[in-house]
């Protein structure tokens, strides 16, 4: 896999900005662990961000342990000053084939009604290839619904999904090399029968399968990341006006963190150690470099947030604090301000690996007073999930 972050595209010219940034090394926020997995039948090792509803609840999934061992989906509601966690379901509920799938990797999208989807990296049937589920609110219980289950070389989702105003839903798949598939970019659209019709809009055979959800503009077009292959980096996918969609890479960028847009177009991420910026031109994609990562910001870099204000939010995986699982670090929670000459990064909270939790890998979410939310793979109770604990769900308070 190439490093070097220049076009493809003859008319492709990158600018590289350095543009005089101050790092803040020091924690400045307080952090509030709202709730501690335990390993048991509420689960365990969350390894995505989190979402909320239009009723100020929030969303997650952990990747291990819950009722059946494979996974859940969890809900955590505000409640008398705190929050009150339930598990809302809880994966492989008819092991081995765990039909309604297992070892969810991503977290969840929620529509206007409150619906939730998301992907599993496992299960679906015999084959055990992947999942895509919608979990419905139906008085006080929660109806769960398998969209789609994938086999051969269209499997393996571990993105999130992402939803259009129509209601369609836009993935990607992994892929399996052994079945001679290196991953998809796909379409889910609910029908008049009640079900969904899947499309695959871009076969990567032989090229490399994306590893991030996909974000979508308003033109239609979707942008995502995948790091092998000839056409690795951060590519788009537009609609054609015969139906078929076309891909082009448009930077060679490489990182495991989802896309954001602002309401101009641009795209705003993480990959290849710096936080970036691509603005669209009649003729090219300019990108611009708003930060390096140096040695103590950590890596495995989530993707970003922003807020009302224009701020961009994210994590860092490991670093900060040394200790943790990895021994790297137990990672931190940073901010972008823009400014008049540039772009200030601040690191807002560096978990220590003990009870406020270690290795946020997912990413944060903003409520509307400029609070975030995220989770962590490890930390919280000592001694559970391997010794390193089970994960938490946190809070921080800038």
């Amino acid at each position: 896999m190439t490093t070097t972050r220049t076009s493809i595209l003859s008319v492709l010219y990158i600018l590289f900005l350095c543009l005089g940034i101050a790092t803040n090394a020091s924690a400045q926020a307080t952090e509030e662990v709202l709730y501690t997995f335990t390993g048991g039948t509420d689960g365990g090792w969350p390894q995505a961000g989190l979402a909320f509803d239009n009723q100020g609840n929030l969303y997650g999934t952990t990747n291990s342990f819950g009722p059946n061992g494979y996974g859940t989906v969890f809900q955590l509601t505000p409640s008398g000053g705190g929050w009150t966690k339930t598990t809302i379901h809880g994966f492989c509920v008819d092991a081995p084939a765990c039909r309604d799938g297992a070892y969810p990797l991503a977290g969840v999208t929620v529509d206007a009604a409150g619906n939730l989807y998301g992907t599993t990296s496992y299960g679906g049937g015999p084959q055990s290839w992947g999942v895509v589920y919608q979990l419905s609110p139906s008085a006080g219980t929660w109806d769960f619904t398998r969209i789609r289950n994938f086999s051969h070389a269209d499997s393996y989702p571990s993105a999130k999904v992402t939803l259009d105003r129509a209601g369609r839903l836009f993935g990607t798949t992994l892929g399996n090399p052994v079945a001679g598939g290196l991953g998809t970019v796909f379409e889910l659209v609910p029908n008049q029968n009640g079900g969904w019709n899947h499309r695959t809009l871009h076969d990567f055979q032989g090229q490399g399968g994306p590893i991030t959800a996909v974000a979508i503009d308003r033109a239609h077009n979707l942008y995502g990341m995948n790091d092998s292959g000839p056409d690795e980096g951060l590519f788009q996918v537009s609609p054609n006006r015969d139906g078929t969609w076309t891909l082009k890479t448009i930077a060679h960028l490489f990182g495991s963190g989802d896309l954001i847009l602002d309401a101009a177009g641009n795209l705003y991420g993480t990959a290849s150690g710096v936080v970036f910026k691509l603005t669209h031109t009649t003729s090219a994609w300019i990108q611009t470099v708003l930060y390096t990562f140096g040695p103590n910001d950590g890596g495995n870099h989530s993707g970003l947030t922003s807020d009302a204000a224009g701020n961009l939010y994210g994590t860092s995986g490991n670093g900060g604090l040394a200790g943790c699982a990895n021994a790297y670090g137990c990672g931190l929670v940073f901010k972008l301000t823009p400014a008049q000459n540039g772009w200030i990064f601040s690191i807002l909270y560096k978990f220590t690996g003990g009870v406020d939790g270690g290795n946020p890998v997912g990413g944060v979410v903003v409520d509307n007073a400029g609070n975030l939310y995220g989770a962590t793979n490890y930390g919280g109770l000592p001694g559970g999930c391997l010794v390193f604990g089970c994960g938490v769900v946190y809070k921080i308070t800038p």
